[in-house]
């Protein structure tokens, strides 16, 4: 095996291309070798023996290629079988690291037979030149309570062995992307931590409402990689209508915030997207062709999706998660994947009892009314009273009814203000003079570092009417409100009491009248 004319100028191209932290052909103790802040402690390390020979004073002689990389049609290599690998070794002395890290990753393409294993350090049985390459399957610590697998990009150090059955500690660098979602809570939130106004881990909406989620995928290292592939894997609950495709956008981002600096990326090929029913999948089959993309750097997903009829009402509210991808072996092929990143959008139920003024226990039947928000719309509801939609007209709004239990629902409401217009009363009682002004109010954990669990989310629900607040129910995330009315005046019938009293006005006018017309004749006698 020897460098060709042609092929060593490619081997120093490859050495302007920046790779993974490593040592070049220079003697180091294991603490020297292992400097860097990442414990490897439960890391598994490969040797392939590259070059074998014999070490004395600070001098590798007797030169031999070593058995674990391939002698025969090695890319970037020229191999005519009666190559001097001494020689080669001689060329590689002594070079800056960037050749040396090209070496070894072309090297590294082409390893063969059995490597010597270790976990956390490694022993050489031999003096020579060695590729450690770190082939660690990593459980990511981030989520103790689902921890998953999580594959580290291959780390390659090259280094020179001075002495038989010494152990060493390999350098590791690790990279590796990293993934969020924040959804938008349209009413309240305690700070944007960074990812614009409004955005964090947990929303309240209305069922019908069109609710914004934000993904963020920060850029690692990938100058390792000739191509690296980068996938957000969304996933949303069943009470979330997906978008469309063609409305979700994707930006390159100085920071996890979008603004009107960030630049938003075509999608087509890379980056691809694709709506499958609850899934959502961005993918850039080459993120490192993005202009732009570099560690440091943010990609931003944007879409909004419709909280629909299928929503959990109250606990265990409504979860999305989205995880993310990625190369994770610039030396072949390999993927790795995040944790899932979680938030959670939550829902509740307005229920409304008609009652007698006089007797709480006397449920109304067919009284009727309309529901007001905020913002002067009036609801919508399905036969099952979930919300649909909010309109601008009355007429348009949908009648609420109670039943034969002085019963109607409003289900799907949002942490807000409403008003309650009755528009008919029950027969026989009085329409209720004015709207009622009620508010629905749920103590929820907005801000960036949900556990994850709902309980955590979502502690308190109640609701206010006059002044007055009623807890609520957390876990069917129920509110209920009595709303009674007073009977209507009745008139009096034909014979009853309602008859004398006429007779007895009708007798002390026709008195006054005679008293009157008496005291009026005396008067002119008296002229």
């Amino acid at each position: 095996m020897k460098f060709s004319k042609k092929v060593l100028p490619m081997v120093l191209a490859m050495a302007m291309i920046p790779t993974m932290s490593m040592t070049a052909f220079a003697t180091q103790s294991a603490t020297e070798v292992n400097n860097s802040n990442v414990d490897i402690s439960n890391h598994t390390f490969a040797a392939y023996q590259i070059f074998k020979g014999d070490y004395h004073n600070g001098t590798l002689s007797n030169v031999a290629w070593g058995a674990g990389v391939a002698t025969s049609g090695v890319n970037g290599f020229e191999y005519d079988g009666t190559s001097d690998a001494g020689e080669i070794a001689k060329k590689l002395t002594g070079v800056n690291a960037e050749t040396a890290n090209a070496f070894a990753k072309e090297a590294a393409k082409h390893i063969t037979g059995t490597p010597t294993i270790g976990t956390g350090s490694i022993t050489i049985q031999e003096a020579g030149y060695y590729l450690i390459v770190d082939t660690t399957s990593l459980v990511d610590d981030t989520d103790p309570a689902n921890r998953k697998p999580v594959y580290d990009a291959r780390n390659l150090t090259l280094l020179e062995v001075t002495a038989a059955n010494e152990t060493i500690t390999p350098r590791v660098k690790t990279d590796k992307p990293s993934v969020e979602k924040k959804v938008a809570e349209n009413t309240k939130y305690t700070q944007n931590g960074g990812y614009g106004d409004t955005y964090n881990d947990v929303a309240d909406y209305n069922i019908g409402d069109s609710v914004e989620f934000h993904l963020i995928g920060a850029i690692p290292d990938m100058s390792n990689y000739e191509t690296y592939k980068y996938e957000f894997v969304d996933t949303l609950s069943s009470g979330l209508t997906a978008p469309l495709a063609s409305t979700i956008k994707v930006y390159l981002s100085d920071d996890k915030k979008y603004d009107s600096t960030d630049t938003e990326l075509t999608t087509g090929t890379n980056p691809s997207v694709s709506v499958n029913e609850q899934n959502i999948n961005v993918t850039f089959s080459d993120l490192k062709s993005i202009t732009g993309a570099s560690k440091g750097k943010y990609i931003i997903v944007d879409y909004s999706a419709v909280l629909n009829t299928n929503a959990v009402i109250g606990l265990n509210g409504n979860e999305n998660e989205v995880k993310l991808k990625y190369s994770n072996n610039p030396n072949g092929s390999g993927e790795g994947e995040t944790p899932e990143d979680k938030v959670i959008v939550f829902t509740y139920e307005l229920d409304v009892t008609k009652v007698d003024a006089n007797n709480s226990g006397t449920k109304l039947q067919g009284a009727e009314f309309k529901l007001i928000n905020k913002d002067g719309k009036y609801a919508t509801v399905n036969a099952e009273g979930k919300v649909t939609g909010w309109v601008n007209n009355e007429t348009d709004g949908s009648t609420l009814t109670s039943d034969g239990n002085g019963v109607f629902k409003v289900i799907g409401l949002d942490d807000a203000v409403y008003k309650l217009k009755e528009t008919k009363a029950p027969d026989g009682y009085n329409l209720l003079p004015a709207p009622i002004d009620f508010t629905i109010k749920a103590e929820t954990s907005n801000n960036q570092n949900w556990t994850g669990t709902a309980d955590d989310a979502f502690t308190k629900l109640n609701i206010t009417v006059n002044n007055t607040t009623t807890e609520g129910n957390i876990t069917s995330g129920i509110v209920s409100m009595d709303v009674a009315n007073k009977s209507g005046s009745i008139l009096p019938e034909t014979g009853g009491i309602g008859t004398t009293i006429f007779y007895i006005v009708g007798v002390v006018l026709v008195l006054g009248a005679g008293v009157l017309l008496v005291t009026k004749k005396r008067m002119n006698a008296d002229k």
